[in-house]
C-alpha cells in the first residue's frame, strides 16, 4: 500500500512540476506583451523567417513583380528586417498583437477588434520602414 501511494504522490508532484513551469514559462513569454515582443524581434532576426516573409509577399503580388527581380526582392526584404526601424516597427506590430490577443482572451475586445470580432492590426508602420529603403 506505501509503494501505492508512494507512487500516486511521486506522480501528482510531476504533474504539479510540469504545470508550475509551464504556467510560469506561459506568464512571462506568451501573456506578457513585453515577452512577447522580444520573441518577436528574435523571431525577425531568423534567416528562415525573411525567406518566408519574402516568400509571402511574392505569392500576394506575383504579377508584379517580374522573375528577374524576384531574388532581388528576397534579398530586399531580408536586409530591410535587419534594419533598426524596420526592427522597431516590428516590435511594435507585435507588440499590439499581443496586446489584442490578451484583451480578447480576456473578453474585453478593444480598438484592435472589428465589429465583425476580427482582429486587425495596424501594419502601416511597419510597411513604411520597409518602404522607406
Amino acid at each position: 500500500m506505501r509503494r501505492v501511494l508512494a507512487f500516486i504522490l511521486l506522480l501528482l508532484g510531476s504533474v504539479a512540476t510540469v504545470l508550475a513551469a509551464t504556467s510560469v514559462w506561459a506568464s512571462r513569454s506568451l501573456l506578457d506583451e513585453s515577452g512577447w515582443e522580444k520573441r518577436a524581434v528574435a523571431v525577425a532576426n531568423d534567416p528562415a523567417v525573411s525567406t518566408a516573409i519574402s516568400d509571402a509577399i511574392l505569392e500576394r503580388v506575383p504579377q508584379r513583380v517580374p522573375a528577374a527581380q524576384q531574388t532581388q526582392l528576397k534579398i530586399a526584404v531580408a536586409s530591410a528586417l535587419q534594419r533598426p526601424d524596420v526592427q522597431v516597427a516590428w516590435a511594435r506590430l507585435n507588440r499590439s498583437a499581443a496586446t489584442a490577443l490578451l484583451a480578447v482572451a480576456r473578453g474585453e475586445p478593444g480598438e484592435h477588434v472589428n465589429a465583425q470580432g476580427d482582429v486587425v492590426l495596424d501594419a502601416e508602420p511597419l510597411l513604411q520602414s520597409l518602404a522607406a529603403q
